[in-house]
């Protein structure tokens, strides 16, 4: 009786790129989505000025410097040109450090300015890693507005 290999089995090589197609397309998704440390979206597209966002991170190594990026994903609607936060930083030594994002968004026409990439704006935040231990950062909206509208999720992610 002869013995069939897998190899020569028509429907083990029809398995075999199947798995390979799946393979493929989990690593594009995965490569394509942002791998935040925080993020909020706001019930009714509202971001409320005390609703800040949180998280904390550890550093375990010798001195060095994190790159942290926020994104903010808007409405089409977005009434405003410009954009105020201002990103908190509680180190394990007891400092306070405190990055300002204040950027023009739209001409005076409403058109937008610069890269967007579906109502999506992303700024970058070099966070200095001075001593081993827990950091907290804190994510607020300063558009001293009670309640910022048209904008549908904030957050908060680290750079590879």
């Amino acid at each position: 009786m002869p013995i069939r290999t897998h190899k020569n089995h028509p429907q083990n090589n029809h398995a075999t790129i199947a798995g390979f197609c799946l393979l493929f397309l989990s690593v594009i998704v995965s490569c394509n989505q942002t791998p935040f440390l925080a993020k909020k979206s706001f019930d009714q597209n509202c971001w409320a000025i005390g609703d800040t966002i949180h998280f904390e991170m550890e550093h375990a190594g010798a001195e060095t410097t994190a790159e942290l990026g926020v994104e903010v994903k808007f409405i089409p609607e977005y009434s405003y040109r410009n954009l105020y936060l201002r990103l908190l930083c509680e180190t394990p030594d007891g400092q306070s450090l405190t990055f300002m994002l204040n950027d023009t968004l739209m001409d005076a026409e409403g058109n937008w300015l610069g890269e967007f990439n579906r109502w999506t704006f992303s700024q970058d935040f070099k966070v200095p890693l001075s001593a081993p231990g827990s950091y907290r950062f804190s994510l607020i909206q300063f558009m001293r507005e009670e309640s910022l509208c048209d904008i549908k999720q904030a957050g908060i992610f680290l750079r590879e």
